[in-house]
This record gives structure tokens, sequence and C-alpha cells, in this order.
């Protein structure tokens, strides 16, 4: 899909409203560049540089870099929870372009450490 960078800039500034987890932290529109901010469990989270370089009339190029708040990407966890942040704002930006701005549910990590501790108990209430 071609986009102009006016296009491409709207979709990004309208990011927060399918994914309530990215904040938009800083932005220069002069320089086209947008950072979010995102937390994550037991992190202190990450910013997420969006930087949009126009090619022609209607199309865009789209720069992603995700980098930690704190410390630095030193396991394979980190690198693959980068790797979700880059496809959850490429396929926010998609879904904005198609006109969908309906937001995402999205399980957070609070909701999985219940899951997993229910899980626990019911374990150990069947094995007793």
């Amino acid at each position: 899909m071609e986009l102009s960078l006016s296009q491409v800039q709207n979709l990004v500034m309208n990011l927060p409203k399918v994914h309530k987890k990215y904040k938009l932290s800083n932005q220069n529109p002069m320089f086209n560049q947008y950072t979010f901010d995102a937390s994550e469990f037991l992190s202190l989270g990450v910013y997420i540089d969006v930087n949009l370089n126009p090619v022609t009339e209607t199309r865009t190029e789209i720069n992603i870099e995700v980098r930690r708040k704190m410390g630095a990407f030193d396991n394979w966890v980190e690198v693959q929870n980068a790797n979700e942040h880059i496809q959850k704002i490429l396929d926010g930006l998609t879904r904005i372009s198609k006109g969908d701005t309906k937001p995402v549910k999205e399980t957070s990590s609070w909701e999985y450490v219940v899951g997993f501790v229910i899980g626990i108990i019911i374990l150990s209430a069947i094995l007793n």
C-alpha cells in the first residue's frame, strides 16, 4: 500500500487509539520522529522510535527501533519481546489504514500471573 508522508503521520498519531499499551511520549513532526513508551512485565519497559522518511509523494518508509528504558537486550526473550512490539506497531498501523480503530484487547501480565496462581491452587487441590 502506498501512502504519503502526511497519511502515515496520521496513522502513527492514531496508534494509541488501537493499542492502549503504547503512549506517545515524544514527537518531532519536523523530522518525522515519534517515540512511544510501553511497559513490560518485570521490566521498566521500552521506548519505540518510529521514524518516517518520504520516498516519493505516495510512498513513505517506516523505520521502527525498540530500545530498553534501562539496560540492553541481552537474552532471547527480550529480543522476542522487541520483535512482538514491532509486529504490534505494524499491525496497528495496518488496521488504522483500513479504518479499523477499535482498541485491541491485550492480555496484561497480571492476568497471566493470576491465571498461573489459580492453576497452581487447582493442581494442588487435585493432588491432595
